[in-house]
């Protein structure tokens, strides 16, 4: 267990290890940043998949609102 300072609008993703490694750190800053949580998680989950997704791909994109 570790602790982090947090900011507004800050994002973190909650991951699988069916999405762990198939999508390159360059791509997942790009889909994490997309305006609405939900589809960044869902385009995470697609390009898992088209990376070869052989496992269960699980996603949660979250947004620190108030610090």
């Amino acid at each position: 267990m570790f602790s982090v300072d947090v900011l507004p609008n800050d994002r973190f993703l909650l991951c699988s290890d069916g999405l762990h490694g198939l999508v390159p750190e360059s791509e997942l800053a790009q889909l994490i940043a997309f305006p609405e949580l939900v589809e960044a998680a869902s385009r995470l989950v697609d390009r898992a998949n088209a990376a070869g997704g052989k496992d269960n791909i699980t996603a949660i994109v979250v947004e620190v609102e108030e610090v």
